[in-house]
């Protein structure tokens, strides 16, 4: 089970990531991911904790990277 939590951090956000990251979680990911992006403009992932992650994450992180990019944020 994949479990994301948002935390202020001394330079903007950081989210951490646990469990499974996969097709099920997709579009929660996806949704937190958007919410960061409208309230930071740095932020850092913490994935160290995860169990699995699968071709559907790894895409819906690399468009949040060039999202982010793209409105100048890190």
């Amino acid at each position: 089970m994949g479990q994301f939590l948002l935390e202020d951090s001394a330079r903007g956000k950081t989210l951490r990531v646990e469990g499974g990251l996969t097709i099920e979680h997709a579009c929660s990911l996806k949704e937190i991911l958007i919410e960061a992006l409208e309230h930071t403009d740095h932020l850092e992932i913490d994935m160290r904790h995860i169990t699995s992650v699968d071709l559907a994450c790894l895409q819906v992180l690399c468009s949040a990277y060039k999202t982010f990019t793209e409105s100048h944020k890190h």
